[in-house]
């Protein structure tokens, strides 16, 4: 059976007196999501998009900063090949200068 108690030595944020601090710094990150519909900025469902903001909310706590997002939207519209395109020339864009 598994260990399942957490490793102590793995730590992500500490709490001192100035509250919470993220351990996990220096590091980049790149977020590539995939969605159905367009929850882009000016879109219809623009209000529902918490996805990126949960992330980086969660990501910045541990002390991620530096983080990049590739969005793939759309894909159940007329627009997939497209969006995808877009996707694939970001990740191209972006693994040339990561």
């Amino acid at each position: 059976m598994a260990d399942l108690e957490p490793d102590a030595s793995i730590h992500t944020f500490a709490v001192d007196a100035n509250g919470f601090r993220g351990l996990v710094i220096d590091k980049k990150m790149l977020i590539i999501t995939a969605c159905g519909s367009d929850f882009s900025s000016g879109s219809a469902l623009a209000s529902f998009d918490f996805q990126e903001t949960f992330l980086r909310t969660m990501f910045n706590f541990i002390g991620i900063i530096e983080i990049q997002f590739i969005h793939a939207k759309g894909l159940r519209s007329d627009r997939r090949e497209d969006s995808l395109a877009e996707a694939r020339d970001a990740i191209q864009t972006l693994a040339s200068s990561w």
